[in-house]
């Protein structure tokens, strides 16, 4: 008897945690979907290691997706060992594509991705949040109108599959609503998710724009790089938890990686733009160093001489 050959690749922290065979379509298909996506599973006896289903139940579920276009088979996948090597699966890029808004304080950054996680299209677009809800998601309404455009004249997708928005304050995910968030007034309650739902016909994913990246993070990270805290300064500060499991962690009301308002010590004279004293984005931020740096500089240059 021959000696049995091992895959050497190591199942991540990110695959499938909690399928059962009695789940639903929807949560299989997009754990699949994603193990594919990422080549961390790259045929059918991978999928079945990587997600713990029996093999008739992950080829069931499989064979939907073909049918339905999203999944390829074809090709074969090199493993060492003997025996036939098996058919390589990968999602197709023509099968649909994903839009993303990235949303700051004064800007937003656009793009369109094929299924395959190939950039269709990107751009950056001039707003201000703090003009209300209804003015931003007009902004980027039309901006990803005419990007879609663009992409369905030279053959690609005139619609999206998906829409997923990144905010720069607290957000319940569940509902697509921003919470309270310190630096959008008129923001805390409105239905983002349920407005460009109805606008472009697909679902909308809304989360808090840290979030977003810290999950884009962990799962382009070795295993074994989490528990992560992931953290953007710019106009604000904010946090994105990754547990070690590698699950993001939101906390009440979608604020557990909101540590911009956070107190810090000797800033009791620094006021933030939520309206505390204090906090460490009112100290520490892009914004707030630029002001500081800019002051600074006003009072140099009223000096005689060189400091």
């Amino acid at each position: 008897m021959g000696a049995q050959t091992t895959d050497p690749r190591p199942i991540p922290r990110l695959s499938v945690a909690g399928l059962r065979a009695q789940n639903t379509g929807g949560p299989v298909h997009s754990s699949l979907a994603r193990l594919i996506a990422s080549g961390l599973a790259d045929s059918r006896a991978d999928l079945v290691k990587a997600t713990g289903l029996a093999r008739s139940t992950v080829a069931r579920h499989l064979d939907t997706m073909i049918d339905a276009g999203v999944v390829t088979e074809g090709g074969t996948v090199a493993r060492p060992g003997r025996g036939r090597p098996p058919l390589r699966l990968a999602l197709n890029p023509r099968a649909g594509v994903v839009a993303v808004a990235d949303v700051g304080a004064h800007s937003a950054r656009l793009a369109l991705a094929d299924l395959s996680q190939n950039l269709v299209a990107q751009e950056e677009v001039a707003l201000d949040v703090a003009q209300g809800p209804e003015a931003t998601l007009d902004v980027l309404t039309e901006r990803l109108r005419g990007m879609l455009a663009e992409s369905a004249a030279s053959g690609g997708a005139d619609r999206p599959s998906a829409l997923v928005v990144g905010l720069p304050g607290p957000v319940d995910a569940r509902a697509g609503t921003p919470v309270r968030p310190p630096i959008m007034p008129g923001w805390d309650g409105f239905p983002v998710g349920r407005t460009l739902t109805e606008r472009f016909g697909c679902r909308t994913f809304v989360d808090n724009d840290v979030n977003l990246m810290a999950l884009g993070e962990a799962r382009a990270l070795p295993e074994g790089e989490a528990p992560l805290l992931f953290i953007k300064i710019g106009t604000g500060i904010g946090g994105g938890l990754i547990s070690a499991s590698g699950e993001l962690h939101r906390g009440a009301e979608g604020a557990a990686g909101d540590i911009g308002h956070l107190r810090v010590p000797g800033a009791d004279d620094t006021v933030c733009s939520c309206g505390n004293i204090g906090c460490v984005e009112a100290v520490a931020s892009a914004a707030a160093m630029a002001a500081r740096l800019g002051r600074e500089d006003a009072g140099l240059a009223g000096q005689d001489g060189p400091r």
